[in-house]
């Protein structure tokens, strides 16, 4: 899973705005009891796109999980979301997940 720009994104473009496909848990075991409703492979899919947060647990399910981890964290970021330089024609659009950690 992954997503690549289709022509070129200009610096400074605001690419994705989240939708309300994210849930945060914040009762201690609350994803762990929310898993527990779920097939085993749903259960997984939800595990892959799980973050830990400073008040417990996040999870989205939007288009934005299509973006991957990326040792270059200058091509978006999450706070805003908006390309830190010029993306070009084929380039994966990558951000840092460590920005995840305090939201």
């Amino acid at each position: 899973r992954s997503i690549y720009a289709a022509e070129l994104i200009p610096k400074g473009t605001k690419f994705y705005k989240s939708s309300e496909s994210c849930v945060r848990f914040k009762e201690k075991g609350g994803l762990k009891n929310y898993l527990r409703l779920l097939p085993h492979d749903l259960q997984c899919d939800i595990l892959l796109w799980a973050w830990a947060t400073s008040s417990g647990a996040m999870v989205c399910l939007d288009e934005g999980s299509y973006i991957n981890h990326g040792e270059k964290p200058e091509l978006i970021t999450h706070s805003s979301t908006t390309t830190l330089r010029d993306i070009q024609p084929g380039e994966e659009l990558l951000e840092d997940y460590g920005k995840f950690i305090n939201t």
